[in-house]
């Protein structure tokens, strides 16, 4: 993210980034610093093992769902297609809890470039933006709510093709 992006708030907590000890040493900074830029990848190792699991998750729940409309009545479907929804909203969190790490992370990175000889990752992402990079939380968001839209409207179809058989047993309840 770049610095310029950032509300006064960061900057405030970046400023005081510095200990009252730091005595120059350009070998400390850029220990920590390439310390970060390794968590930081990690971080986008975690996120994709997420991604993974969530569409694991999401592909065994829509395997479920095939099986319950050959094999049972439509309307148990609504069960595992309520799920998907919940998976998908949960998929949505996490993508927005790595993204606001990650752009923390880069905060520090490229706050601690300006004690650096070159500005890799400020340049990289100043370069990115000229090439109008979105950001995969972007796409991956999009994923998630095409789920969550797909999931709604098989509900809606379910419930509007088995209408008579809901009001039967509508009917059967209150009679």
């Amino acid at each position: 993210m770049k610095e310029n992006q950032m509300n006064d708030s960061e900057k405030e907590i970046l400023d005081t980034l510095l200990n009252d000890s730091y005595s120059n040493d350009l070998e400390t900074i850029f220990s920590q610093y390439r310390l970060l830029v390794e968590t930081t990848n990690e971080i986008g190792t975690r996120r994709e093992n997420i991604n993974k699991f969530y569409l694991s998750i999401i592909t065994i729940i829509y395997g479920i769902i095939t099986f319950i409309s050959v094999n049972c009545h439509i309307l148990f479907s609504i069960v595992p297609l309520l799920f998907v929804i919940v998976v998908s909203f949960s998929w949505k969190n996490h993508i927005d809890q790595y993204k606001l790490l990650n752009e923390a992370k880069f905060n520090i990175i490229n706050y601690l470039e300006n004690y650096l000889p070159v500005y890799v990752f400020t340049k990289e992402w100043e370069l990115l933006d000229n090439y109008g990079y979105t950001g995969l939380s972007k796409w991956d968001k999009m994923i998630a709510n095409s789920l969550i839209i797909f999931s709604v409207a098989l509900i809606a179809i379910i419930l509007l093709s088995e209408q008579a058989i809901i009001c039967n047993y509508i009917n059967m309840i209150f009679n």
